[in-house]
């Protein structure tokens, strides 16, 4: 395949119109050969991590022509559409012969350890492998599905793409993975199949690579997906682990680090990856993620914040005051913007005041509807994730409160927050919602 000479490349075979069925048969055969040698290949060996890098070099080779160095030829311009094609219905032929399920295989024995016997160049590989057919097939629904069951529910897949691999990273960007993969999972019908599929502890870790790409991706894309859709797999993922959560012990099921007693069984890639899941869950609740989540809430707050314009008032609204009204803003931490909007509240309501340009903000708007749904999902994370439930309290991630006082403002907090949502989600706001604001102060 190296050769620019016709007679020496492998190509020719298929160029001849009476071998052209028996060279694809043949090299069909081969390629669903090299994917049951991968399976049973160990990356922690030496030789044969060699072998895995030689098996998955004649994948990626015959599975697009950009290698084919023939094919840069002026003379052979013309072919390039049609043997693209051919090796479409190649690829197609090992997705249905399992080729997904073999790249699970190799990421899974070679990542999911404690310590990656996997190197950069093979991981982009894999990743290029899958990707090939997705972008092929015009990213179908039949292939979202089949890369977020077998690549994206790998344990820690994202954490070793951007230690590892980032060029692979750069892959999962540009072809925005991140976004396709939420909104195909976003309905419920995709998101059904894809957890029956995984069952509860791998669909964890689709989870917590989900949340990973958000975190990479909390400057890009994150605040176009935060609110509805990622806020909804978030919350139903959740909710759907929470389903083989059990509160006591039985012969039916362990212990998990995470969800506490599992009904599902643990095997020994999981076991090895959890401490790793665990930090890529923890980003759900990091401050850069949660000023995302929460972004509505800068709504309620600029209100209070800029000051209202009057054009025959001369004497108090600048352009220097908006910037710096801004500014302040983007400088709170996720618990003082929180504090700043009931605040607000609070100060419009006990004074029958208005907010900026007139009318008072009630409980169906959409921005208190908005954080009353993050807020749901939240109290779902802390509600399934119960191993994790203190980290979430008291972790310096989400309100960035220096200790002593962290712990008990944080439970008070939790506690605000419980009956917020509950007031918010039954449309009633009776006063003891405003346990949050007296609990801050």
């Amino acid at each position: 395949m190296d050769s620019e000479h016709l007679q020496l490349s492998y190509v020719s075979c298929g160029m001849n119109k009476e071998l052209t069925l028996h060279w694809i048969h043949h090299m069909k055969d081969v390629l669903f050969i090299a994917c049951k040698v991968l399976e049973s290949l160990q990356a922690e060996i030496s030789s044969e991590n060699r072998l895995i890098s030689l098996y998955l070099h004649l994948l990626l080779t015959f599975t697009a022509t950009n290698t084919w160095k023939i094919v840069r030829s002026p003379n052979f311009e013309p072919l390039r559409p049609a043997l693209n094609k051919l090796t479409e219905n190649i690829m197609g032929d090992l997705v249905c012969r399992g080729l997904y399920t073999t790249l699970n295989h190799v990421l899974v024995r070679g990542l999911c350890r404690g310590k990656a016997a996997l190197r950069g160049p093979a991981i982009t590989t894999i990743l290029t492998l899958a990707l090939r057919p997705l972008v092929a097939a015009q990213y179908s629904d039949k292939l979202l599905s089949l890369i977020t069951i077998h690549t994206l529910s790998v344990p820690t897949l994202v954490h070793h793409l951007v230690t590892l691999a980032p060029e692979a990273l750069q892959m999962l960007r540009s072809n925005e993975l991140f976004e396709r993969v939420v909104e195909f999972v976003q309905t419920e019908q995709n998101l059904r199949i894809v957890f029956n599929t995984l069952e509860g502890s791998y669909a964890l870790c689709l989870l917590a690579n989900l949340v990973h790409l958000a975190y990479e991706e909390r400057e890009a894309s994150l605040p176009k997906l935060a609110f509805p859709k990622l806020n909804f797999v978030v919350k139903r993922l959740l909710e759907k682990c929470g389903e083989y959560v059990t509160t006591k012990q039985s012969s039916l099921t362990q212990w998990h680090p995470v969800l506490g007693w599992f009904s599902r069984p643990l095997d020994q890639h999981l076991n090895e990856s959890l401490a790793l899941v665990k930090s890529q869950l923890q980003l759900l609740w990091s401050g850069s993620v949660i000023r995302v989540m929460f972004s509505s809430l800068s709504n309620l707050v600029i209100d209070q914040e800029l000051p209202t314009h009057d054009p025959n008032n001369t004497s108090g609204f600048t352009a220097s005051s908006t910037t710096s009204s801004f500014a302040n803003l983007s400088s709170m931490t996720p618990s003082n913007l929180l504090k700043k909007a009931l605040e607000r509240k609070l100060s419009s309501s006990s004074t029958g005041g208005s907010l900026r340009g007139g009318g008072s903000r009630k409980l169906g708007s959409p921005a208190v509807a908005t954080v009353a749904m993050v807020c749901s999902m939240y109290h779902t994370a802390i509600t399934t994730l119960s191993q994790l439930r203190m980290d979430i309290l008291t972790g310096e991630f989400i309100w960035c409160t220096p200790p002593p006082l962290a712990g008990m403002l944080h439970v008070c907090l939790y506690l605000a927050l419980t009956q917020l949502y509950l007031c918010l989600s039954k449309g009633s706001f009776h006063p003891s919602c405003y346990t949050l604001h007296c609990m801050s102060d």
